[in-house]
């Protein structure tokens, strides 16, 4: 029973994460990238136990980023 609680939360924990997207960079400051991923991140964090808060791709393609990978849609 141990086993099965263990495992259960290890496989909850594991779908909590997500993959950074890869965002393409180039004429964009390190402190402006930085300042709207965590801006990003902030926005998305919400929903009830942190669903549902859309995701931090769509964030940043909405601020005119252009996503390379991580987009729901790729």
């Amino acid at each position: 029973m141990r086993i099965l609680i263990l495992i259960l939360g290890l496989l909850g924990l594991a779908a909590c994460s997500s993959p950074e997207p890869l965002i393409d960079r180039i004429n964009v400051s390190d402190s402006k990238y930085n300042r709207d991923t965590a801006d990003c991140r902030q926005q998305t964090s919400g929903g009830f136990l942190g669903i549902g808060g859309g995701s931090v791709a769509d964030c940043m393609k909405g601020k005119g980023y252009r996503v390379l990978m991580g987009s729901p849609g790729l």
